[in-house]
């Protein structure tokens, strides 16, 4: 949820660099124009799109700060999430290690707007015959969800994650996978997961950790 809320971060800063440099651009604009002599008509003509211009700027300007708000109060809401005590009164700062690039299904910030029809169309296709059947089978399907940073993947993935708790129960795992996954730490996540278990499993190869993996998923 942090590296998402640094990418919305990121355009926020790219959408504020592009207003400034338009901003230069028209009052480099506006400095040679006053060089010319200009008519009565003219002048009037470029006073008004001035005004346009500075009213189109405020809105700009406006939406600008309104976007950085929101992301100031989504960061306070995920820190005051890290600082709360886990379950048998663990603290994050003294007890388990907070892992701050990895994604949760209770991210706690307010859901996008816009994002229903991609969220029921991604349901339905979770709910159809096909991905039900291949599943069954003892098959693996795969729905991905692409798209630049910050336009909030993760967000879309957690709320059908949750949707979907009425078809699947708990037989449903939220697990983070990173660009490059080590592999044997990732069926070992997964395990957790499905174990609900805080055991490592150090000592179990790859192999013998995906067959501990497949047993339980088969039960």
């Amino acid at each position: 949820c942090d590296r998402q809320l640094e990418f919305e971060l990121k355009d926020v800063h790219y959408d504020a660099e592009d207003i400034s440099e338009g901003y230069r651009s028209k009052i480099e604009a506006s400095k040679r124009d006053q060089v010319r002599k200009r008519s009565l008509t003219t002048a009037l003509s470029s006073y008004y799109k001035d005004v346009s211009f500075r009213y189109q700027l405020g809105n700009k300007i406006k939406k600008i700060n309104e976007r950085l708000d929101k992301i100031k109060k989504d960061w306070d809401m995920v820190d005051r999430l890290k600082t709360t005590p886990k379950e048998g009164g663990k603290n994050p700062v003294h007890g388990e290690h907070v892992n701050r690039n990895e994604a949760t299904h209770h991210i706690g910030v307010q859901l996008p707007t816009g994002r229903e029809n991609d969220k029921k169309v991604l349901v339905e296709m979770l709910s159809s015959n096909d991905f039900c059947s291949k599943t069954e089978k003892g098959g693996a399907s795969i729905i991905s969800i692409v798209g630049k940073g910050g336009i909030g993947k993760t967000t879309l993935a957690n709320m059908v994650f949750n949707e979907i708790e009425q078809q699947f129960g708990e037989r449903r795992w939220w697990v983070c996978v990173s660009e490059r996954p080590n592999h044997k730490d990732l069926v070992r996540q997964i395990l957790r997961e499905v174990c609900k278990s805080s055991g490592e499993n150090t000592d179990c190869s790859l192999t013998d950790l995906c067959k501990q993996l497949l047993n339980e998923l088969s039960k």
